[in-house]
């Protein structure tokens, strides 16, 4: 599941032979695939779409008895894991006491794997990711 690179094949540019003819047939299959999931192939919005899909499968996995997956709240504090899927897509675990929430990974996250966080919510109620230490040092309480 999750944005592949035949997601972003044109088949108007393909060949009707050889390879082109097998990328295709490919590209056939993953379209039939992605409007059983109910996506449109198309659509401008595939890449986000498919992504949410995948995050709540992560959701699903990481799912267990000690740790109940919980929606994003400010406030949130626990330990960043990073998860990184078949397809390349990194996604952030935040493990607290007995919850963990799963977020899209963003290109500077890796710096924050194995550290104490915070959830808070910024400027068009976009997640921020703060390190624990870092949150105490600008007052915020823990």
């Amino acid at each position: 599941m999750g944005h592949v690179w035949l997601d972003r094949v044109d088949s108007r540019e393909l060949a009707t032979t050889g390879f082109g003819a097998e990328l295709r047939a490919a590209l056939s299959a993953r379209n039939e695939h992605l409007r059983q999931l109910g996506l449109d192939p198309d659509s401008r919005h595939l890449r986000w779409q498919l992504r949410d899909l995948q995050q709540a499968e992560v959701a699903r996995k990481v799912h267990s008895p000690t740790h109940s997956v919980t929606s994003v709240r400010a406030g949130f504090e626990g330990t960043v894991h990073i998860r990184q899927e078949k397809n390349g897509e990194r996604f952030i675990e935040v493990r607290g006491p007995g919850e963990v929430v799963v977020l899209p990974a963003s290109r500077h996250s890796a710096a924050l794997n194995g550290k104490v966080v915070q959830i808070s919510f910024g400027s068009q109620r976009r997640v921020d990711i703060v390190e624990l230490a870092r949150a105490n040092d600008r007052g915020l309480e823990r």
